[in-house]
C-alpha cells in the first residue's frame, strides 16, 4: 500500500512537469544529452501480458528507449489495490520495471494495466496483467446455526470446537450470543441436529469438545459465576452425555479459573484439562498460572504447571502424544511471548520459546511425539516452531495475517492448518507435507473464519468449523458455518 501511494505522489510530479514542459514547447531536440531530431517515444516493451497463478507473485517488464529518453510506469485500472511496484517506475533510456501481484482469493479472474509513457509526448505502451482466480471448489459449506436475524446482536457460532467420532460422524460445540447458551450439533442421525447444553454463560467463553471411544461427548467451557464492575470470577464446567443423558459438573471453582481450557482425550477415555486460573479474573492484569487437571474414576484432580512470576497464561492449546503425556502451548498476556509446558519426562518443565509471537497459537503433536506448533503476532506473520530435529527451531514461514490458526496431524504425519486470512478476510486451509506448502482459500465471502477448529476423519478428511460475521443495517450478526473436503456421494 505504501508503495502505491508514493508512487501515485511521484507520477502526479512526472505528469505536473510534463505539463510545464509542453507548456513552454520542449522537445527531445533541445536536452543537450539527446542528439538533435531524436524521436524520444519508448520503442518496444516486453513481454505485453504476463498470467499469474491465483497466488501472486512477481513480474518484470523490460523497456526500450532511445539513449537519454525519460519514461514512467503508472497503473491503469479501476481497482490497482491487488497490484503494485517494487522498482523502475521511471527511467532514462534501457530500462527494467519490476512489479509485485498479490494473492487472489476471490473466484473470478482479475486484470489490470501497466502503462508506460514516453515523456515529453505521453505516447504509451501498455502490458497487460492477468490473474487466475481462487480454486476451492473442493469445499462444501454448511451453515448450521444462522442466530436470530432481527436480533440486535444475533451472534452464533463462535468458540467453535469441533471432533470426529470412529463413525466420522460430526460433533461442534460453540457458543450463542444472542442466546448466552454454549450449544451443540451433530449430524449422528444423518441430520443436524442442535442442542442447547448451558445457559446464563454471561461472556464469550472457551469451548472444547472431544468424542471417547464409545463416541460420547465430552465438553469443557468456563462461565462467569461472579460478576462486579468489570471483573468476573469464572468456573470450569464440564458437560458429558456419558450415561446417555446430558449432565453437568464443575472441574475447578478455586478462584477465578476456566479461561482459555482446552481438553483431549486419551485412550483410555481419561479426560485431560489445561487451563488459566488468576487473582484478577478475566481482566488480564496481574498473574495467571497454568494449571493442568485430569479426571480420575469420575473426580478432578488439579494441579499447578507453572506459576512464573508475572506470567498471565492466555491462548492454551493442549495436545496428547501416543502415550498420554501431555504437550501445551500457550501466550504471556503480559509479554506476547510464546510458551511450552510438557509433562513428557514425568515431571512438568516450562520453556519459553520466542518473543511476541504467541497469540493465536496452534499444536500438534506427530506420531514420533514431535512438538509443532504454529502461532502469529498481533499483526503479520505465522510462525513455525518445532523440536522435529532434536532442538527447539522457529522459523518465519508466511508474512501475511494468520489469525485464529488451528492444527493436525494425520498418521502420515503431514501437517493441516485451518486459519483466518485478517488481511482478506477469508477462511484459509494449509498443508505440509515433508517441507512443502499448499494453501487453498475454503470460504471467501469476506469476514468468514474467525474462531475456527480443525479435525481429520478416519479417511484424512478435514473438517472445519468457524465463525461468519456481519454487520449491516445496525445488526451485529453472526453464524456457525461448516466446511469439509470430503467428497459428496
Amino acid at each position: 500500500m505504501k508503495t502505491i501511494l508514493n508512487f501515485s505522489f511521484r507520477t502526479t510530479i512526472v505528469i505536473s512537469i510534463l505539463f510545464v514542459l509542453r507548456s513552454f514547447g520542449y522537445s527531445a531536440s533541445e536536452d543537450p544529452n539527446i542528439s538533435k531530431g531524436t524521436n524520444c517515444d519508448v520503442t518496444e516493451i516486453t513481454p505485453q501480458k504476463t498470467i499469474f497463478p491465483a497466488a501472486g507473485g512477481i513480474g518484470g517488464i523490460n523497456v526500450k528507449a532511445p539513449e537519454g529518453c525519460s519514461w514512467y510506469a503508472s497503473q491503469y485500472c479501476s481497482d490497482c489495490l491487488w497490484y503494485g511496484f517494487w522498482d523502475g517506475m521511471e527511467g532514462k533510456g534501457n530500462g527494467t520495471i519490476t512489479y509485485w501481484v498479490a494473492e487472489n482469493v476471490f473466484e473470478r479472474k482479475r486484470s489490470g494495466k501497466i502503462r508506460v509513457s514516453s515523456i515529453p509526448s505521453g505516447k504509451s505502451k501498455i502490458h497487460r496483467i492477468v490473474q487466475q482466480s481462487a480454486n476451492w471448489e473442493d469445499w462444501h459449506v454448511l451453515t448450521l446455526d444462522a442466530g436470530p436475524r432481527k436480533a440486535k446482536y444475533g451472534r452464533a457460532g463462535r468458540s467453535t470446537s469441533i471432533a470426529l467420532d470412529s463413525n466420522d460422524k460430526v460433533h461442534i460445540a460453540y457458543y450463542s450470543d444472542s442466546e448466552d447458551a454454549v450449544k451443540y450439533v451433530t449430524n449422528v442421525n444423518n441430520r443436524w441436529e442442535t442442542l442447547v447444553i448451558d445457559r446464563r454463560i454471561d461472556r464469550l467463553p472457551d469451548i472444547t469438545i472431544g468424542v471417547d471411544n464409545s463416541n460420547k461427548i465430552h465438553i469443557i467451557y468456563n462461565k462467569c459465576n461472579r460478576r462486579w464492575d468489570n471483573w468476573c470470577d469464572d468456573d470450569l464446567y464440564y458437560a458429558t452425555n456419558k450415561s446417555g443423558l446430558w449432565q453437568i459438573q464443575p472441574v475447578d471453582s478455586a478462584k477465578a479459573v476456566g479461561q482459555y481450557s482446552s481438553m483431549a482425550i486419551d485412550t483410555t477415555g481419561q479426560l485431560h484439562v489445561a487451563y488459566s486460573e488468576s487473582e484478577a479474573g478475566y481482566s488480564g492484569y496481574g498473574q495467571a498460572r497454568l494449571k493442568y487437571a485430569r479426571q480420575t474414576e469420575g473426580s478432578w484432580v488439579s494441579e499447578i504447571v507453572n506459576s512464573s512470576s508475572n506470567l498471565f497464561a492466555t491462548m492454551i492449546h493442549l495436545r496428547l502424544d501416543y502415550n498420554g503425556k501431555a504437550h501445551i502451548s500457550y501466550m504471556d498476556y503480559n509479554t506476547r511471548n510464546l510458551w511450552y509446558s510438557t509433562n513428557a519426562s514425568g515431571q512438568w518443565e516450562s520453556t519459553e520459546l520466542h518473543e511476541r509471537t504467541g497469540q493465536y497459537n496452534a499444536i500438534a503433536i506427530d506420531t514420533s511425539g514431535k512438538v509443532h506448533i504454529f502461532h502469529s503476532p498481533q499483526d503479520w506473520g505465522l510462525w513455525y516452531t518445532t523440536n522435529a530435529t532434536g532442538n527447539w527451531k522457529t522459523e518465519l514461514v508466511r508474512s501475511d495475517a494468520n489469525w485464529f490458526n488451528s492444527a493436525a496431524i494425520d498418521l502420515d504425519n503431514v501437517i493441516h492448518i485451518s486459519s483466518f486470512d485478517a488481511f482478506n478476510g477469508v477462511l484459509k486451509y494449509m498443508k505440509v507435507e515433508n517441507g512443502a506448502w499448499e494453501r487453498c482459500y475454503v470460504d471467501t465471502q469476506v469476514d468468514s473464519g474467525r474462531y475456527n477448529d480443525i479435525a481429520l476423519d478416519t479417511q484424512g478428511n478435514v473438517h472445519i468449523s468457524y465463525h461468519f460475521w456481519s454487520f449491516k443495517n445496525g445488526l451485529d450478526i453472526g453464524s456457525l458455518r461448516y466446511a469439509t473436503n470430503l467428497k459428496k456421494n
